[in-house]
C-alpha cells in the first residue's frame, strides 16, 4: 500500500504506521499543539527553540521574517556566508586542512 502521506516519520515503524490511528498537528499556538479536529496536545517533544519560547513566539517570528527576507536557504556545498562570533578554527596544513570536524570531535 502506497503510503498516503508521503514522508518517511523517523523513528517510527513504518510497517505498523498504515495501521494506526494518526496523529494529524494542524498548528500550534504557545506549548500546544492541536490537531486538525481542535484537541490539544502539550508538545513535550518540541525542538529546542519550541520547548523553551513556545511555538509563534511573536519575536522568532519577526527574526525568522526578516532572516528569509534577506537569506532563506544558503547550502555549504563549497560556499559559506559570513558568521559572526565564532571561533576561527585552528590552522593544519597537508591533508588536514581539508578536514571539517562535525559534533564534538
Amino acid at each position: 500500500m502506497a503510503h498516503p502521506y508521503r514522508i518517511w516519520h523517523p523513528f517510527t515503524q513504518m510497517a505498523r504506521f498504515d495501521a494506526e490511528p494518526k496523529l494529524v498537528v494542524e498548528r500550534a499556538e504557545g506549548n500546544r499543539l492541536i490537531d486538525r479536529d481542535g484537541r490539544e496536545y502539550i508538545d513535550a517533544v518540541a525542538s529546542l527553540w519550541s520547548v523553551i519560547h513556545g511555538h509563534g513566539h511573536p519575536q522568532i517570528v519577526e527574526a525568522i521574517q526578516a532572516q528569509a527576507a534577506k537569506l532563506q536557504h544558503s547550502t555549504l556545498l563549497g560556499i559559506g556566508h559570513r558568521v559572526r562570533g565564532l571561533p576561527r578554527p585552528p590552522s593544519a596544513s597537508g591533508p588536514l586542512a581539508r578536514l571539517l570536524q562535525l559534533g564534538r570531535g
